[in-house]
Formats: structure tokens, sequence, C-alpha cells
């Protein structure tokens, strides 16, 4: 874990080749469900292909919102998840540009930092903000 705070902890996977690639990978699941969804087993782990063919994994693990989170908004979100990964992960590597996967709810925003921006996201979720380049 590279960074933590009241909304989120950011784990960073290092990549397993000797050639890294230069621009590090964040990785947004979904508010609702934990980070290891995509690292359950070593022969379908996502994270553990991504980092055998050098890329630097980034990936965000939401807390467990309480009572005394239940007052955050949207905005909430972006600021003390989304914008402090990516504040943190250009500390950790000196990047200031990221590709980024997100699914579901984190899907639904486009940081100003992001090169590559890959989603999934239902079709409730689909519209104008969630497609944008």
């Amino acid at each position: 874990m590279v960074f933590q705070d009241d909304l989120m902890q950011l784990i960073q996977y290092t990549p397993a080749t000797e050639t890294v690639l230069q621009r590090p990978l964040l990785i947004l699941p979904p508010w609702i469900n934990k980070f290891y969804i995509l690292d359950l087993r070593p022969r379908n782990s996502l994270v553990r292909y991504l980092v055998s063919q050098g890329h630097t994994v980034f990936m965000v693990s939401w807390v467990n919102p309480d009572e005394q989170l239940a007052g955050l908004e949207f905005e909430d979100y972006m600021k003390s998840g989304i914008f402090a990964a990516l504040d943190a992960i250009e500390q950790a590597t000196g990047e200031k540009e990221v590709n980024a996967s997100a699914t579901a709810s984190a899907a639904r925003c486009w940081p100003p930092h992001s090169a590559g921006w890959p989603n999934t996201a239902t079709t409730h979720q689909i519209g104008p903000r969630s497609l944008s380049p």
C-alpha cells in the first residue's frame, strides 16, 4: 500500500519484468466491490497478467463506508478517491499521466491525468460522461 485516506487505500503492484512500461496503470473497481475481484487466483488474475507484461499497476481498494461517511457526495469520491490516487501515483512514479481502467460506478469519471481510460459500465450508467474520451 502506497497511500491511504478515509475513503480508500492505493495498492501498488511491481512489474515482474526487466523492461517496465513508463506509464503506470490505475485500476478503479466499483465502489461496492473489493479490489481482489481482479486478482482471485493466479491462473486467471488480471493483475498477474499485467505485471507480467511490464505494467506498474495501482489498484484502489475502497473502504466499507460507515455512518461517518454517510454524507459523502459523488464529488468526495472524486477528490478523496480518484484524484488522490492520481496524485499518489505521480508521487510514487514521477509520471503525470496514467492509463486507467474503471468499472461500474468508478467508470463515470474521467480524470484529467489519464492518457487512456477503457471502462466497463452497466447499461444504466452509459451516458456522455462515462463515454467521453
